[in-house]
């Protein structure tokens, strides 16, 4: 009697195993980093009371329309700094899947991914400045209401989406 068939594992079942280990050590990572540190904050400024997300939902309509116009003149830097972002992910992937594992490879591919968006974070910031300082002062005001209103809790006024 000869011995049972083996069942042939595919090309495939190694590198799925390997890419799979790389994705839950993120995850752990993720999860470690949120309960250590609490969670991430973005660039300087972006997050929290006042950062520039809560400003952004702040202004009048006609001038988020601006600074739209604003952000696309600007849009080779952004072109190049989404160029940055996909090879700084594509390291990162290689540093997961190294063998021998690099801590301080992984953590170089980090570092470039986060100084890569807080230079977003930093040019965004600047042309909001810039369209916030050309506003009339009853547009300001108005942004200042939303804000104000939003402190409170009241978000029925969802940054003048209803105003004309």
């Amino acid at each position: 009697m000869s011995a049972p068939d083996k069942p042939r594992s595919g090309r495939w079942l190694k590198p799925a195993l390997i890419l799979s280990l790389g994705l839950n050590l993120a995850v752990v990572g993720v999860v470690a980093g949120f309960l250590l540190r609490g969670p991430a904050t973005g660039p300087a400024g972006w997050n929290g009371p006042g950062g520039v997300p809560h400003l952004l939902g702040a202004l009048p309509q006609q001038e988020r329309a601006a600074l739209r116009e604003d952000l696309r003149d600007g849009r080779a830097k952004f072109r190049a700094a989404r160029t940055e972002i996909r090879e700084a992910r594509a390291a990162l992937v290689e540093a997961l899947l190294a063998e021998p594992y690099s801590e301080a490879a992984l953590s170089a591919a980090l570092d470039r991914q986060e100084t890569v968006w807080r230079e977003i974070g930093d040019r965004t910031r600047a042309v909001l400045l810039a369209r916030i300082a050309a506003m009339t002062p009853e547009a300001r005001r108005a942004m200042a209401e939303t804000l104000e209103s939003r402190s409170r809790g009241d978000w029925r006024d969802r940054g003048g989406r209803d105003r004309e």
